[in-house]
């Protein structure tokens, strides 16, 4: 039985342009929902006065709502891309 040794192209990985965009929109992302998620609680009930079961409400189920709508929208635009090959998103892959 043969162990294939297969390297990380790491120093091209860091290098990439693509790799940083998807670490930048990682945090951004994570930095949104953290910050809508820690503050929107008490922005709902100080700015709106509303309760805590109006805040409970638009936090928990309309908030995954939502994120699962752009979820959705997003993998669909991600998938047209990819399957149709727009050049201007897919022309670094060659490269790499």
């Amino acid at each position: 039985m043969r162990i294939f040794q297969l390297k990380l192209p790491l120093k091209h990985i860091l290098k990439s342009v693509p790799f940083w965009a998807l670490v930048v929109a990682n945090v951004g992302t994570i930095w949104a929902f953290m910050t809508v998620i820690t503050y929107g609680p008490t922005y709902l009930k100080v700015v709106h006065g509303l309760g805590i079961r109006e805040v409970r409400y638009y936090v928990t189920q309309k908030l995954f709502h939502v994120h699962h709508i752009l979820l959705q929208i997003i993998i669909f635009f991600i998938n047209f891309i990819i399957t149709n090959k727009v050049e201007m998103f897919v022309r670094g892959r060659d490269q790499i």
